[in-house]
């Protein structure tokens, strides 16, 4: 189910990414940091997000998966 859950949060980048960095931001309601900008804190959000989902995938056995998942939207996710 966690793997479903985060597949589709994955599946939120693939789509423009600002709309899902928002979504992102506005679920954890993190406080401004004056000290970051912006887009650094999208970056480890996304980066936190593919961490859960390569815990999960080893967690549920699911690695191929996980890897075809990652080979698909990679480009989405680099930039």
């Amino acid at each position: 189910m966690r793997l479903l859950s985060a597949t589709l949060a994955i599946a939120m980048l693939a789509s423009p990414m600002a709309d899902a960095a928002k979504s992102t931001r506005s679920a954890k309601a993190a406080p401004p940091n004056p000290c970051t900008y912006e887009g650094d804190r999208v970056a480890f959000d996304i980066e936190g997000l593919k961490s859960e989902l390569m815990v999960t995938a080893l967690v549920c056995k699911q690695q191929d998966r996980y890897n075809d998942f990652m080979g698909r939207y990679r480009p989405n996710l680099v930039s």
